[in-house]
């Protein structure tokens, strides 16, 4: 046995049990017994929580950390290994073990966001993973905006480290925005762009709008050639959701409405929203509150989208205040991103999956990761916690 993690409660998919867990060549070797044999390493749980590795289906934040995006952004940012190598330890330390970095593949100089900057940080993905620099799993959720030329993100799209493509239109009057003031006042928070910019980029999107809808037919036939997850953005109406599952999606994220995630969820669809909606009380652009969505039942999962310590801070919030029980938390967390996805070996915690774990307690009326396991490693613990 390399690691034992005794003294535990154990976060099962459909209950909770005290007990151990052993974990043998990077698999959950056993589960609920205690254990008595030796291991190479053990953590004592102290009765803290265990779930399985959080899943982020959608997360943006390497690009503040290399100074891409926010109110600082700037030409001279940060070299993008060390964004990366950041963000794989954040990603750790909030037990995070599968990551998926949104990297936008269009042009958007207004975010600093470019082709070839996403380029850059999915070469440094796929080489800093084959190199073994980092901790946890990293992959790429490909945006795609629906209203550019898609010429790139079809030759994007076979890079080896995605396994999703995001669908998204930012265009004022669909999705996210309903009107160009909505779009400006959300991007003046990020970005430098005066008003003239901003007219120039909207009057942009607006002509090439009646491309769109063949431009999301030629991308989703590749993606689905290749076995992506196709993910659909911010869809507004239930109209809009009824397209996007006909082209292939089979994840709506962060839908708009309420009809709009129940449309998502009566035609088979994941859906995904962002955990800092919870932990802010509701969306940044006034949008669909995740927890009327979650009170629905039209909520699969949560994703960081921009800041990743929310995903465990919501689950703490929603089960102080009884909205989900540990197990369901659990699914929130991990096992239905790993559904979508098709990651059959991991999400839950079960004899023979990946050993992706975190031990959480409660402190200061937040969970705080104790310890991270990713792939039978501890990639993470803190100094409080007793590990031998």
């Amino acid at each position: 046995m390399d690691i034992l993690v005794k003294n535990a409660i154990i976060v099962l998919p459909d209950r909770v049990i005290e007990g151990d867990i052993s974990v043998a060549d990077g698999k959950i070797a056993a589960i609920g017994e205690r254990f008595s044999g030796s291991a190479t390493q053990v953590i004592d749980a102290g009765r803290g929580h265990v779930i399985p590795g959080i899943i982020d289906l959608h997360g943006d934040d390497i690009e503040f950390e290399i100074g891409a995006l926010g109110p600082k952004a700037s030409a001279r940012r940060m070299p993008v290994d060390l964004g990366l190598i950041q963000s794989d330890k954040n990603a750790a330390g909030w037990g995070i073990t599968t990551k998926f970095h949104a990297i936008a593949y269009f042009e958007e100089e207004s975010k600093g966001r470019s082709k070839r900057l996403s380029s850059e940080i999915m070469d440094s993905i796929a080489r800093l993973a084959e190199a073994e620099h980092l901790l946890v799993d990293h992959w790429v959720d490909l945006r795609y905006e629906i209203t550019g030329d898609p010429t790139y993100t079809l030759t994007a799209l076979e890079h080896p480290r995605v396994k999703a493509v995001s669908l998204m239109d930012h265009t004022p009057g669909e999705g996210q925005f309903a009107t160009s003031e909505a779009y400006k006042a959300l991007n003046r928070q990020l970005t430098a762009a005066d008003e003239e910019e901003f007219d120039r980029i909207l009057a942009e999107k607006g002509a090439r709008q009646h491309l769109k809808w063949d431009h999301v037919a030629r991308v989703c036939e590749r993606a689905r050639l290749l076995g992506l997850l196709i993910a659909s953005h911010d869809d507004h109406t239930p109209e809009k959701v009824e397209i996007m599952a006909a082209h292939g999606c089979r994840l709506a994220e962060m839908p708009v409405r309420l009809d709009a995630a129940q449309k998502a969820k009566s035609l088979g669809l994941k859906v995904s929203m962002a955990a800092p909606n919870v932990v802010r009380g509701g969306s940044s652009s006034g949008n669909l509150n995740a927890v009327d969505a979650l009170e629905a039942l039209a909520l699969d999962s949560l994703c960081s989208d921009y800041h990743l310590p929310s995903l465990l801070t919501a689950g703490g919030l929603l089960l102080r205040q009884r909205l989900v029980s540990w197990p369901e938390l659990a699914a929130l967390l991990a096992a239905n991103a790993a559904d979508a996805l098709g990651l059959v070996d991991r999400g839950r915690i079960e004899p023979n999956k990946r050993a992706d774990l975190a031990v959480v307690r409660m402190e200061m009326g937040f969970p705080i990761v104790q310890a991270t396991i990713a792939k039978g490693q501890i990639v993470y613990h803190d100094l409080r916690f007793q590990r031998s």
